[in-house]
């Protein structure tokens, strides 16, 4: 048996290409996280594709570094300590960490078990378990299945799995609860271009088989992921700029979204990102695109975005048309002036770029540096 964890549409849409391309000799499980709106709709039309031998929609309390793992029930007694306590934690990312993983220790292993809540039975016959997104489930699985060498495989999880490092992720604290080799370093790999990987010599040299997909050539996926995302009843965009969402705690909004007050509701759109939690478009009175949880890359199968102006803090929905599509928008990222503490993520975006642009892609960037360097772009548009 072989099991695909999916925490977003995105990764929906990698599984079932995937499964379709290389494991449909295969009996396989879906098991999709209820972290994002509308996940259970998608268990539903899933079940009915009869792709996989069973959906599962798994319910759990998400460990998040800047969400639920961090919140907190204030004691009346110890609350100025804890007041004190989170605030360290908060400005430290290494102890933030920590934090996370003892939480998700406590939460998954000793509080609810993991095994309960997916319904994995302890010695089930599993072959691989595959992936786009490092998540301490991952590990907490590996503690509670009896079986040691089942392979921990990694798909792509948009372009953000390029310039993360994410095939190899960060190994602090792993130690402390006994993670086996095989969970971190993985027997396959599969991206659509190996290359652009941040960690590409890293991978090559532990042995691990990366296979490059090309899901354009499998009409059978495409038929199945029309139904499952309801493609006949896709809102098409009809507005020329589009602004895509981010949740990164280090961002100026109001730097990006006030310049773009020139614009109106029939010339700008906004797609929310489908875990944001808050009301700040709303309060803004502006333009939300219907298909929140829709990925873009699954919107560009169908319809072509090269007359359209992308704009967005770090979102890697901006590079996808010309990477997987060889459609060519106008494409903004906003980092280089909206970022209000510094993060080495971006400096592996910019290498991830400086690929792309080195190839063939055909990839129309604006980068600017200055709040009013962008103003004056945008001015102009």
């Amino acid at each position: 048996m072989v099991l695909f964890f999916c925490a977003t549409p995105l990764q929906i849409y990698n599984a079932i290409n995937l499964k379709e391309q290389f494991y449909n000799d295969k009996k396989c499980k879906l098991y999709i996280f209820d972290y994002f709106n509308g996940a259970a709709d998608y268990v539903e039309k899933c079940k009915v594709k009869g792709v996989f031998v069973d959906v599962v929609l798994v319910k759990f309390f998400k460990i998040s570094q800047r969400t639920n793992a961090l919140k907190y029930k204030k004691s009346k007694l110890f609350g100025g300590v804890q007041e004190s306590f989170f605030k360290i934690l908060h400005s430290n990312d290494g102890l933030r960490n920590l934090y996370a993983r003892l939480w998700a220790v406590y939460y998954y292993v000793l509080k609810n078990d993991v095994l309960k809540l997916t319904g994995i039975k302890k010695d089930e016959q599993i072959e691989e378990i595959l992936f786009g997104h490092f998540d301490p489930i991952m590990q907490m699985l590996y503690l509670k299945l009896d079986n040691k060498n089942i392979e921990y495989n990694r798909f792509e999880d948009g372009t953000g799995t390029y310039f993360n490092g994410a095939i190899f992720p960060e190994r602090k604290f792993d130690k402390w609860l006994k993670i086996g080799e095989n969970i971190f370093i993985p027997k396959k790999v599969f991206v659509r271009i190996p290359e652009a990987l941040r960690d590409y010599e890293e991978v090559k040299k532990t042995g691990t088989k990366i296979y490059k997909t090309d899901f354009s050539r499998n009409k059978k996926s495409k038929e199945i992921l029309y139904d499952v995302f309801d493609i006949k009843n896709m809102a098409e965009i009809k507005e020329r700029v589009i602004f895509f969402d981010t949740l990164f705690e280090n961002q100026d909004m109001d730097a990006m979204i006030n310049p773009l007050s020139r614009f109106t509701k029939q010339e700008l759109v906004y797609k929310k990102h489908p875990r944001r939690k808050d009301d700040y478009y709303e309060k803004k009175g502006v333009n939300i695109y219907s298909g929140t949880s829709l990925p873009f890359e699954m919107y560009c199968e169908y319809f072509d975005v090269s007359d359209k102006i992308l704009i967005t803090h770090c979102s890697t929905a901006c590079i996808a048309p010309a990477l997987y599509f060889n459609q060519s928008p106008v494409s903004i990222i906003c980092y280089d002036f909206s970022t209000t503490k510094a993060n080495e993520l971006y400096e592996h975006f910019d290498d991830f770029i400086d690929v792309l642009l080195e190839g063939d892609t055909p990839l129309r960037l604006h980068k600017p540096k200055t709040r009013e360097e962008y103003e004056k772009l945008i001015s102009t548009l």
